[in-house]
């Protein structure tokens, strides 16, 4: 669409070709935009510019003399315009017939995006992929053995003289469905209605009730001559707890051995639907934008579109998308195939080379490959910032994820914590006040609600996890609990297990074998680690968890409201702490009685690549890392409340009864 605006002052200067612009065609003028200028010009150029900023989120807070940079690349992908932001669209060169064909090296355009998708180009883009035998994208398997703990695979048979449940212990090819459900009526399969919807024509009989994005999921499978289709609220019995959770547990390999998966991203719940599949539903949108004979759009990469998507915020959503071999993703009307090695869109001509090729993986998928520490803390980090309906999910939700990551470590994850590193992986906090999530222990993650980060274990300013290298010799000398876990019925076991954690490939062998706590201003005994054994009925609180049980040295201080600091007797301070949540702080009264705190491992304040370098340097080590309790129905078991550090100095400096070698019960 030719444009009826002149251009401005400054872009009437460039020139739009590759050409032109790869020989440094912006240098010239690209000083002369601001954000100020390209808000108030009618140019068509600032116009398209102003449209990027937007969706890039650039809207402020800015001045309006700040420059607005822009930057071409040019690599296997073709030419960009793109701001020096983080995920930011960029802007492509088009051709205005869909006549065209993509230039080699280039991203071309089309001229515009059809109300209706093309089935066509979606059987191609699976070709593309198949034909050049993409091994990360291959593999199928044809055994129910390649989902251990199943003990039948239902799918839905699409095709229209049958439109059934299949019960099968193959594994025939078959598409999976990654959807939101929201709060839309779904069908479910359950006991009652199992057998009437395996007979012909059963899911048929539910046409009139399934939501939008299922049906037209079952329509596209049928239209790209799949037979199958897994939909989780079908396939796996809703009121069957037995069933539902084989099923979980193998989630992730449900989606990794799919064909394909669609990604329904499209809107909030499971009645938005897969724009494009059906007459009616999308709207043609026009691409380009003429200027002096060259033809420019925006091109809004899948990655950034994900994340502003709803679909992206939900939990569950997280290893179904993560894990999927190829996807075809439906985000802002917009299609896009997505596998291990490529990605393409059907706003772009067709290639006979992938309009994505290199490196397609985020931090996650990095995070997937690796399934280390650092990946796993990652993983922790996205995943809290997810919303879940039913909080009892919240392990569930990334138990395929967390079993890989566990087989990778070579020691079990507990409660969402890596048992091999286990005094680290406790020093979890809130980027911001959490809420507390009941049915789970307060000492993990999954126990609290909100956006969370490991910080590392030498400075409360490290946003992210582990480093192997660090962390080995803090754990052999900066550490001293002996953890242990007591089930509902009073049993107990440590926590790290040698038996379990002795492979060649653990780098924490000395883990386990664990320093006496020591402190010279210190006169007690320290030496019990043992569990005392406490009858259940002690224990006067509904809990069906494991919980923690071990001995440290317990201290009491004041809490200054306005600093959160550590208050001692002396009323000098002490140490600092970080509440989980928001409503503690607004209980802390001027006259308040001293809080329970216990001492978890030793830390450093300062930077901490100071401590990288020598992690024995006494002078690094002045710290405590603490946890706030609070004791909770019989007073028997604590809670934790908050995450801080205490000054060593400053240990006998708390209130009575403090400070004593105490076993702990926490929840």
């Amino acid at each position: 669409m030719a444009s009826k605006e002149p251009l401005c002052k400054y872009c009437s200067r460039a020139t739009f070709t590759p050409q032109g612009l790869r020989i440094g065609g912006l240098l010239d003028f690209q000083q002369h935009w601001t954000f100020g200028w390209v808000q108030q010009s009618s140019c068509p150029f600032c116009a398209l510019l102003k449209r990027v900023a937007g969706r890039a989120g650039l809207g402020g807070p800015w001045k309006e003399e700040d420059p607005l940079e822009l930057v071409w690349l040019e690599n296997q992908t073709g030419l960009r315009i793109m701001f020096n932001t983080i995920d930011s669209p960029w802007i492509a060169f088009g051709q205005p017939s869909n006549t065209g064909h993509s230039v080699p090296g280039q991203h071309i355009l089309r001229p515009q995006i059809d109300a209706e998708i093309n089935i066509r180009w979606i059987q191609g883009w699976l070709e593309q992929c198949r034909d050049k035998a993409h091994e990360c994208c291959a593999f199928q398997p044809t055994r129910l053995a390649a989902l251990p703990g199943l003990k039948v695979l239902r799918l839905i048979d699409v095709r229209s003289h049958r439109l059934q449940l299949l019960e099968t212990i193959g594994c025939p090819p078959y598409v999976s469905l990654s959807y939101v459900w929201g709060l839309v009526p779904t069908p479910k399969l359950t006991k009652a209605n199992r057998l009437a919807l395996m007979q012909l024509g059963g899911i048929a009989a539910l046409e009139g009730s399934l939501p939008r994005t299922i049906g037209d999921a079952i329509l596209l499978v049928r239209h790209l001559g799949f037979q199958y289709l897994w939909v989780d609220s079908l396939c796996l019995l809703q009121d069957d707890p037995d069933d539902l959770q084989r099923g979980v547990n193998v989630m992730d390999q449900i989606y990794e051995l799919a064909q394909l998966t669609i990604v329904a991203a499209c809107g909030r719940d499971a009645n938005s639907g897969l724009p494009g599949l059906r007459p009616g539903i999308r709207e043609k949108q026009i691409q380009l934008v003429e200027l002096q004979g060259a033809h420019l759009g925006i091109y809004y990469d899948l990655d950034s579109l994900m994340q502003q998507s709803h679909y992206q915020t939900r939990a569950w959503t997280l290893q179904e998308y993560l894990l999927s071999r190829r996807r075809l993703c439906f985000v802002d009307n917009k299609v896009f195939f997505h596998c291990r090695c490529s990605e393409y869109s059907e706003r772009f001509f067709d290639s006979l080379e992938p309009q994505r090729p290199g490196n397609l993986s985020g931090p996650l998928h990095t995070a997937l490959e690796k399934k280390d520490l650092e990946g796993y803390g990652a993983l922790v980090y996205h995943y809290s910032r997810r919303a879940i309906t039913n909080n009892s999910d919240a392990l569930r939700a990334m138990a395929g994820l967390t079993r890989r990551f566990s087989e990778s470590l070579g020691y079990p994850i507990f409660y969402g914590l890596p048992t091999g590193v286990f005094d680290a992986a406790i020093l979890f906090r809130g980027e911001a006040p959490l809420g507390r999530r009941v049915g789970f222990p307060s000492y993990s993650w999954a126990g609290w609600i909100g956006p969370l980060e490991w910080a590392a274990y030498t400075s409360y300013d490290a946003p992210t996890l582990y480093s192997v290298a660090t962390l080995r010799p803090w754990l052999d000398k900066r550490t001293w609990i002996v953890w242990y876990t007591r089930s509902p019925s009073g049993t107990y076991d440590p926590i790290w297990d040698p038996t379990i954690i002795s492979s060649a490939t653990v780098d924490f062998q000395s883990y386990g074998k664990r320093s006496l706590f020591s402190c010279p201003k210190l006169s007690f005994p320290t030496t019990e680690t043992v569990p005392r054994q406490i009858p259940p009925e002690k224990i006067k609180l509904p809990i069906d968890y494991h919980l923690l049980q071990f001995w440290t040295v317990s201290c009491f201080f004041k809490i200054e409201a306005t600093t959160m600091s550590l208050i001692g007797s002396n009323d000098r301070v002490c140490g600092t702490i970080r509440f989980d949540e928001s409503e503690q702080i607004s209980l802390l009264k001027p006259n308040a009685l001293p809080r329970e705190v216990i001492l978890l491992s030793e830390s450093q304040k300062s930077c901490p690549s100071a401590g990288y370098e020598d992690p024995n340097h006494p002078e690094r080590w002045g710290f405590y890392n603490i946890m706030l309790l609070e004791w909770v129905g019989s007073d028997t078991v604590a809670e934790r409340r908050g995450i801080g550090t205490l000054f060593k100095d400053s240990i006998t400096e708390g209130f009575p009864p403090g400070p004593i070698w105490k076993e702990i019960l926490l929840g």
